[in-house]
């Protein structure tokens, strides 16, 4: 009976603080999955990139359409910094070229577009959708 009590939400705890950040962040992971229907049709792969003591990178590839999601989620204690983030998985498509979209990203994420530079603070997510622009438009 104590264990169920101290596990039992309180609701009124929502508006302070971190509370009120995670509860934000869980309806953005939500959102995200009703925004994105790749991520649930259920016919996908999914691939670790980078599993270090720093970073771990994955990538998701669905049977939809042909752009991939790519999670970056620093687990160390420095930024990672990639350059023109990775687009390796997206195979060669006449008169399109690579593009990276940020579907959502923890606080302090920085991403200076195509072809830039993504920073990832200590402790940062960030979900990118990798697909392709027409050349000619």
């Amino acid at each position: 009976d104590e264990t169920f009590l101290r596990s039992k939400l309180d609701w009124d705890e929502l508006s302070q603080g971190s509370h009120q950040a995670i509860y934000e962040w869980y309806r953005s992971l939500i959102q995200l999955r009703r925004d994105n229907p790749e991520v649930r049709s259920g016919r996908h792969q999914f691939h670790v990139v980078v599993n270090s003591d720093d970073v771990l990178i994955m990538q998701y590839r669905s049977g939809l359409g042909d752009g991939v999601l790519q999670i970056v989620a620093t687990i160390g204690e420095g930024v990672y910094e990639q350059k023109t983030p990775d687009v390796s998985l997206l195979p060669v498509v006449a008169q399109t070229t690579p593009s990276l979209q940020v579907l959502l990203a923890s606080p302090a994420v920085k991403y200076s577009g195509d072809y830039g530079v993504l920073a990832v603070p200590p402790g940062g997510v960030c979900v990118l959708r990798a697909g392709y622009k027409n050349m000619y438009e």
